[in-house]
């Protein structure tokens, strides 16, 4: 997990990857937190397409994403990147 100025890279694991979610680990809360906010759901726009009101699972540490967009993207990517671009819509990237 790391913090670039407004940007939260986080690991994309093969479990997240297999079964739709973006995940974070326990020590890295804060810094989601406080790049999606103390919302119970945001907008995200994902390689240019939109899901609304997805929920944060904060107990669980996840967002479900649905796994058919997970499984297209790119093995080589290692990473997800949450940036929030405003009140509610975060983009997110895969790198």
């Amino acid at each position: 997990m790391t913090n670039l100025g407004g940007e939260v890279l986080l690991p994309f694991t093969r479990t997240a990857r297999n079964y739709g979610y973006i995940t974070w680990r326990k020590k890295a809360d804060a810094v989601v937190r406080g790049t999606l906010g103390e919302r119970r759901a945001v907008d995200l726009e994902i390689e240019g397409s939109l899901q609304a009101r997805k929920r944060i699972d904060w107990k669980k540490r996840r967002i479900a994403i649905t796994w058919t967009v997970t499984r297209g993207v790119s093995p080589k990517a290692t990473r997800i990147c949450l940036r929030r671009i405003s009140d509610v819509r975060v983009l997110v990237r895969f790198v």
